[in-house]
């Protein structure tokens, strides 16, 4: 085991603060940034059934959070609001590859084998053939095989997170002006799904299987490279408040014109750790023995999020077509932080310790977004949308306090999403509503072969609307989301998987 004295914690200290600022991806485990905030802002239970494909969606108080234009056809004072119970789980499967070199090294990574305290500073040869060593101590159990890579049997950890909470508030006021209709509408909304969770528990440094994380230089028969073996975690928990407003009105008899403003603003809990496990000492191309360590690294702190945008949209109206156009205006995502970063070490069980305090401010400069829809009723009880978004956030500017923008950085991929969704009004009081949609993450993997994207998440949805005649109308919808991804290196791949199933009730009341 090493020892530690104060200087040398100290030291430590800024080594490993200076190296966590550096991680900026959420691919190996990234420092706390922006984490959660593209999240979609899932508001409006009906459109939400229907997969949120509501671009050209017209006479809906919910078109308020997808198309403002939308809102022209409400004819009456309305109000709705909206509650969700949802389930959610992240996990992680890492699976290490054995080579020509450094062979049995993977069966440590992998849990496969546990070495013994005793051993630290042997040679991993000798722990198999030396005298003297229980050497059953390094028996290795074989892996378990023929397991889907994403299920929950193969998974290394899961963490589940469930709850239920109030999510939106709207309101739309319908008038006349200059003869022509016009419809004013806001809303409160609470986006909970922001919360975020990252887990690597074979954290490397440097990295053994990427040249991005410091791949080191193959050792010498002489020489000796160290290899730091970490758990790492990253976990955000709180969510985005939204205020949205809107005026649309009808130009003639087919255009109807909208205007929007949506201000945002969250309080999050952030914490990441990176907790040492032990290290490797790397002698030529197939020696190298394992040393328990201890070093700890602890960032606690809290972030404040705020941005207003604005967008503009219309919706052509024709006999049973309709066509929608969205543009979302590029506006400032700034985000307010501050951290205490502990590191802790335990030498002979007396703990030393450091500790530094910092904050500052960082900012996104987002480009615009672009939202293309249509809506098509070829019989009085369909409703057929579809719905294509896209924003080059690859563009995005960055002026960032919290970690240096060096060759590690990388910032939001771009993002392309479709949607569509269908209405079956099976009665006058009663439609049916499905939809499917897919949901690109703004971060791209390890290994990934397209590097202008992430991945994205499949999301199904239905439901089903019921009007209770004087008394208003009840909307239900749930969703089912995956999103599976893996970041793939020489030495590993890490299949890690994110879920969710959601509940969602709605009430809208006219009068």
């Amino acid at each position: 085991m090493k020892t530690y004295t104060k200087s040398i914690i100290q030291k430590a200290f800024w080594v490993v603060l200076i190296f966590s600022l550096g991680l900026s991806a959420q691919r190996r485990g990234d420092n706390l940034s922006f984490q959660g905030l593209s999240t979609p802002d899932d508001a409006g239970v009906k459109l939400l059934a229907m997969g949120n494909a509501a671009t050209a969606i017209s006479g809906d108080i919910n078109a308020l959070f997808h198309n403002p234009a939308g809102l022209v056809g409400v004819s009456e004072i309305q109000f709705s609001f909206s509650g969700v119970s949802y389930n959610r789980s992240w996990q992680e499967n890492q699976r290490y590859r054995p080579n020509r070199i450094y062979v049995t090294l993977p069966f440590y990574l992998e849990g496969l084998y546990t070495p013994n305290p005793a051993y630290n500073g042997i040679w991993d040869y000798e722990l198999a053939g030396t005298p003297g060593l229980d050497s059953i101590d390094y028996e290795v159990r074989a892996p378990e095989t023929g397991l889907d890579p994403y299920s929950d049997e193969a998974a290394d950890w899961q963490r589940d997170l469930s709850g239920s909470a109030f999510t939106n508030f709207t309101a739309a006021i319908p008038f006349t002006f200059m003869k022509r209709p016009v419809v004013v509408a806001a809303a409160y909304s609470r986006n909970v799904l922001t919360a975020d969770f990252d887990r690597n528990d074979t954290f490397l440094d440097p990295h053994i299987g990427y040249n991005l994380y410091g791949n080191p230089s193959r050792a010498t028969t002489v020489d000796t490279v160290t290899v730091n073996w970490s758990r790492y975690l990253r976990q955000r928990d709180g969510d985005v408040t939204n205020l949205n407003g809107a005026v649309a009105f009808q130009l003639n008899d087919n255009l109807m014109l909208g205007a929007g403003v949506k201000i945002r603003s969250a309080d999050t809990d952030d914490l990441q750790t990176l907790d040492r496990v032990g290290y490797f000492d790397l002698v030529g191309n197939n020696k190298f023995r394992f040393s328990y360590d201890t070093l700890s690294t602890s960032t606690v702190g809290a972030s404040e999020f705020s941005s207003s945008a604005f967008d503009i949209g219309a919706v052509l109206k024709l006999e049973r077509l309709n066509i929608g156009v969205k543009l979302a205006l590029p506006h400032t995502l700034s985000r307010d932080w501050n951290t205490t970063t502990t590191v802790t070490a335990i030498d002979s069980g007396i703990t030393s310790s450091s500790s530094e305090s910092a904050s500052g401010t960082d900012e996104i400069e987002l480009p615009a977004t672009y939202q293309f829809g249509i809506s098509v009723t070829p019989m009085d009880k369909f409703t057929f949308s579809l719905a294509l978004d896209y924003a080059q956030y690859s563009k995005a500017d960055y002026n960032l306090t919290s970690q240096p923008l060096d060759s590690l950085f990388q910032g939001w991929a771009d993002y392309q999403a479709m949607r569509f969704g269908i209405e079956y009004r099976a009665t006058n009081y009663l439609s049916l509503l499905a939809g499917y949609r897919n949901l690109p993450a703004t971060f791209v993997p390890d290994g990934a072969a397209f590097k202008d994207r992430g991945p994205a998440a499949n999301s199904y949805t239905f439901g089903a609307t019921l009007a209770v005649g004087k008394l208003g109308r009840i909307d239900a919808a749930y969703e089912i989301r995956n999103l599976e991804y893996y970041d793939s290196y020489y030495s590993n791949t890490n299949y890690a998987r994110e879920s969710l199933n959601n509940f969602y009730l709605g009430y809208l009341y006219s009068f």
